[in-house]
């Protein structure tokens, strides 16, 4: 008994006053990972769960990333997302058991292969991800969803926008169903959404706007019925739940794997039923105010599954629009012909219009 347990502490491995053990914490890539062409650049945009399994806090103080400048706390930090809690004055510190989440955006010169992930923990070692081989699969194309001029891209694609940070649970994970998605709202020559009482749905230029199908496709699901809001920050005819958050709704299968999401229809006014076979260009309802929504607008975003919550947000392409210009720059923009962009994805607040031929 004696020999056998000396033999046993013999081989035990052994470390060195120099080496240590590898962090304790779990660092897991998430995202589609397709990259899509916007503004004469590639761009990629994912997430890191960065999960603490200590018993004590840890520090986060660089992540690298192929393309990018490495990322230090500076730059870490407003882009860290604590699930469960408020945000800490110090972002890149982990509690004990408790998870961040980094939205990562990469913009290359050229369409990226692959990327590697190496990750610093302050007094720990370096965690580094497996190399991440960039699918070859390029984002779907679609039609318009609108017509006309002056549509803006409300919270659009950035690493900054609302729907960018719209974690939600579902099915016991998270999901990033809106990576990608567009508001759009109609401006008018003053710069403004509406002309008159901004508290009256009709007096906003989009609404009514007939939603068109930007792919034929197959209805899946829909929803109708829901009260619209009000106009206002605050003001929602119903209670805000999973099952109200896009107001009236129509999801159509566009691809394998790919679905269209348009949220806040006017109620009443959908024009398809579940298993309707459209196809693009068709009106499928009006453009309202139902569901989480402050005044009237289209709500669309492209996603892997037909839920719009419990789903993984893709990008999409637009085979052809005028860029106008961005919000910044209204007063240029408005009206203005554009430049012509092709097999893109507008980014967020740029100004579009969608009355080309052949649309």
């Amino acid at each position: 008994m004696i020999r056998t347990m000396m033999i046993l502490f013999l081989v035990a491995p052994l470390l060195s006053a120099q080496e240590k053990w590898p962090p304790v914490v779990e660092v897991e890539l998430r995202g589609s990972m397709t990259p899509f062409p916007a503004e004469g650049k590639w761009h990629l945009a994912y997430e890191l769960h960065i999960t603490n399994l200590e018993r004590k806090q840890v520090k986060l103080t660089q992540v690298e990333i192929t393309g990018l400048p490495p990322l230090t706390p500076e730059t870490l930090g407003p882009n860290l997302y604590h699930i469960g809690t408020s945000k800490p004055s110090d972002p890149t510190l982990l509690p004990a058991g408790k998870r961040a989440v980094l939205f990562i955006w990469v913009t290359t010169d050229k369409r990226p292969e692959k990327l590697e992930h190496r990750v610093t923990f302050e007094n720990e070692t370096p965690v580094t991800l497996p190399v991440k081989r960039i699918p070859e699969r390029d984002p779907i194309e679609i039609d318009p969803p609108l017509q006309g001029a002056n549509w803006l891209a409300a919270n659009g694609p950035s690493n900054v926008s609302a729907h960018r940070r719209a974690l939600l649970p579902g099915n016991g994970h998270l999901h990033c169903a809106q990576r990608f998605a567009i508001d759009f709202l109609q401006m008018g020559e003053t710069g403004r959404t509406f002309t008159g009482n901004r508290k009256i749905n009709k007096s906003y230029f989009a609404y009514g706007r007939n939603l068109l199908a930007v792919a034929s496709g197959t209805v899946v699901r829909i929803k109708d019925g829901i009260p619209e809001n009000v106009p206002g920050l605050r003001s929602r005819a119903v209670r805000i739940t999973p099952e109200t958050l896009g107001g009236n709704y129509v999801v159509l299968k566009i691809a394998p794997d790919r679905y269209a999401f348009y949220a806040h229809i006017i109620p009443g006014s959908l024009q398809v039923k579940v298993g309707d076979q459209v196809k693009a260009g068709q009106t499928l309802g009006l453009l309202g105010n139902s569901g989480n929504s402050t005044e009237p607008h289209l709500h669309l975003h492209i996603m892997d599954g037909p839920d719009p919550i419990t789903s993984d947000g893709v990008p999409f392409l637009f085979p052809r629009y005028q860029d106008q210009g961005d919000l910044a720059d209204f007063d240029q923009a408005w009206e203005s012909k554009g430049i012509l962009r092709q097999r893109e994805l507008p980014l967020q607040n740029r100004i579009l219009r969608f009355d080309l031929d052949p649309y």
